[in-house]
């Protein structure tokens, strides 16, 4: 299949699953998540903002779980718009308090707020998961507003627990995400929010203490903030390429930064390689080099397209760096070398 032909197959895909997620769309509400790379940022406090904000333009708004956690400036927040009684739940002689989804399926407000989203519910409610809730409020046509951290995202909770050493819990499925109508990053540097858990804005005293010498380190949240960041990225370039396809637009903006990575002469060296670029850009326009035994450029793979080296143009080499080569060994010990390139893309 040629290069031309595969991007025509590409853009009709999105087209068509744009068209798909339009038409089962009718009825539905919209779903605004409020993101962050931990607790403590403000997604609470960012959720009932935005909510009074639409109650203030005349949009019924109701709270069905909005925690606190004992803040008092959120509590004040709280006590701004009308709340929905939490259900009474028996769970081992404890009695527990879960949302009520019934009763907001009754009341139907056009907004209503859920917490937590990750959340685990009670044995014997409808649901297992509060994200499953939100899905039926959603299928019955009200918007919702919720809560997510970096850490119960599915996809990444394997590496929020290198990250931290803490076990991840509950997780929502990268699909709720990728769905959202609308993803709000709330996000203060690993200072403030260590500042804010010194000053007992996020837990009490004693569990704060705790939580600054593990969880919340400044290396753990410096790399959680990055985590956060790039899935936003993510997000958004996945949510621009699917304009433009649609648009059919295709002229070449430089807004990015794609990896080029280069090996040679065995054809081993393609096994690192190509997990290499997949790694970095998801597939999407990674670059790729093999280089000759005498380390001149033997040809240029992007996607599905593969041209001679002579055909890489001057203006996309004037934009290339070559930070370092490191010589490697393949299988059974054939040597070769990798070059890393970045380029503006």
């Amino acid at each position: 299949m040629s290069s031309e032909t595969h991007l025509d197959s590409q853009r009709a895909d999105r087209i068509l699953a744009s068209i798909r997620r339009e038409e089962s769309r009718p009825g539905r509400g919209l779903l605004k998540i409020f993101f962050g790379m931990a607790p403590g940022v403000g997604k609470t406090y960012a959720m009932l903002e935005a909510a009074i904000q639409a109650a203030d333009k005349g949009v019924q708004v109701m709270i069905g779980v909005a925690e606190s956690h004992g803040r008092e400036d959120t509590m004040r927040l709280i006590g701004r718009l009308p709340r929905l009684p939490m259900k009474k739940v028996a769970y081992r002689g404890v009695e527990m308090e879960e949302f009520d989804l019934e009763e907001a399926l009754r009341v139907k407000p056009q907004l209503i707020l859920v917490d937590e989203l990750a959340h685990t519910n009670v044995p014997g409610m409808r649901h297992r998961k509060r994200y499953q809730d939100v899905e039926d409020l959603l299928a019955a046509g009200i918007d919702v507003y919720t809560t997510l951290n970096v850490q119960h995202l599915e996809s990444r909770s394997d590496t929020v627990h290198d990250i931290t050493a803490a076990p991840v819990q509950e997780t929502v499925p990268d699909s709720v995400l990728a769905e959202a109508d609308c993803i709000q990053l709330v996000d203060i540097t690993p200072e403030q929010l260590r500042t804010r858990l010194q000053e007992g804005k996020v837990y009490s005293a004693p569990q704060a203490s705790a939580a600054l010498d593990h969880f919340f380190k400044e290396s753990n949240l410096t790399a959680l903030r990055e985590l956060a960041l790039r899935i936003m990225a993510e997000k958004v370039d996945h949510e621009l390429t699917e304009v433009r396809t649609i648009s059919g637009d295709r002229s070449i903006w430089r807004s990015g930064e794609r990896l080029m990575v280069a090996g040679g002469p065995r054809p081993v060296a393609h096994q690192p390689l190509a997990f290499l670029g997949e790694r970095h850009d998801a597939g999407r326009g990674a670059l790729a080099f093999r280089i000759g035994d005498d380390d001149g450029l033997a040809s240029f793979h992007r996607g599905h397209a593969a041209v001679r080296g002579s055909q890489v143009d001057a203006d996309r080499r004037s934009h290339m760096r070559v930070p370092f080569v490191v010589p490697a060994r393949g299988a059974g010990g054939v040597p070769y070398r990798v070059a890393l390139f970045r380029s503006r893309a």
